[in-house]
């Protein structure tokens, strides 16, 4: 797999906050036994052709920076972010399904300088037509917290919604390796497409209950 298809694969989340080359990061160890859950569902519509999944994931950011403080001087900057990949399962036709948690991090002095703790940024499920070298890499994502507020938005609330991709992107953009296109959730941003130059995906995001 190409250094930039691992980009794109990562790239599920709406924003990313940056690491300082220069840190090396501990490692940041998963909760073994989660508890809080969701349910990310997709179903495609007129697809132009299959679809495979390549990647689903949550991303984590740590709310109380200074716990990751690794310098004396405090324009060092040290933004830690943790990936934790789940598995989604083909339960029909062009229908994926899969769960994740926002609890998936341990809360840990991982710096020295106190417990950090951690919260759900993004999720998201990426699809290519074969997972072929150079195919275009479609992605549904969602951001689950605000980064700077580290308020939840409303898709911690659970969603359903349809993103629109056009189908002149599949398989692959000519011009462009690995091209990433990201689902549309308003039909009017790419109003100079016919209905039937589009396809569409279903996206549920509910938070599982346990009796």
């Amino acid at each position: 797999m190409s250094t930039r298809r691992l980009l794109v694969l990562s790239m599920l989340a709406f924003t990313l906050t940056a690491c300082s080359a220069q840190t090396m990061q501990p490692n940041f160890e998963h909760n073994p036994h989660p508890k809080d859950a969701y349910k990310l569902r997709v179903v495609f519509k007129d697809l132009p052709g299959p679809l495979v999944l390549a990647s689903a994931s949550a991303t984590y950011g740590i709310s109380n920076l200074p716990c990751a403080v690794v310098s004396k001087h405090p324009t060092h900057a040290n933004q830690p972010i943790a990936y934790s990949s789940f598995v989604m399962n083909k339960i029909a036709e062009n229908t994926y399904e899969g769960m994740f948690y926002t609890d998936a991090m341990i809360d840990k002095d991982y710096f020295g300088n106190g417990i950090c703790h951690w919260y759900l940024e993004s999720v998201g499920a990426a699809f290519t037509a074969s997972n072929a070298p150079r195919e275009t890499v479609f992605s549904v994502s969602f951001p689950m917290m605000d980064t700077i507020t580290h308020e939840s938005s409303e898709y911690m609330r659970g969603v359903h919604t349809t993103m629109y991709f056009a189908k002149m992107d599949y398989p692959r953009v000519k011009e462009i390796d690995d091209y990433p296109a990201f689902g549309e959730e308003n039909r009017q941003k790419l109003d100079k497409l016919r209905d039937d130059e589009l396809f569409q995906a279903e996206v549920s995001l509910d938070k599982v209950t346990t009796p």
